[in-house]
């Protein structure tokens, strides 16, 4: 299933190379990576037949995260 796929990626991007999960640390948990992702696929869902495999999913996620304002 490419949602499987998806998360498994992203989270393994996130753990080793962004190195930004680490909620003891000050950083984001995986549990907050998930979220974002089922917010994400929730906004994609009727396009979800356009991406054939987990890379363009974690790309389009990459450019999910820049448009997110976390300022507020």
């Amino acid at each position: 299933c490419i949602y499987k796929k998806s998360i498994i990626l992203i989270k393994a991007w996130f753990n080793y190379e962004a190195n930004l999960i680490g909620s003891n640390i000050g950083l984001l948990s995986s549990y907050a990576i998930e979220i974002m992702l089922i917010l994400f696929f929730n906004k994609i869902h009727t396009q979800l037949e356009c991406f054939t495999n987990e890379f363009k999913v974690f790309y389009n996620f990459l450019g999910f995260l820049n448009n997110i304002d976390f300022s507020n």
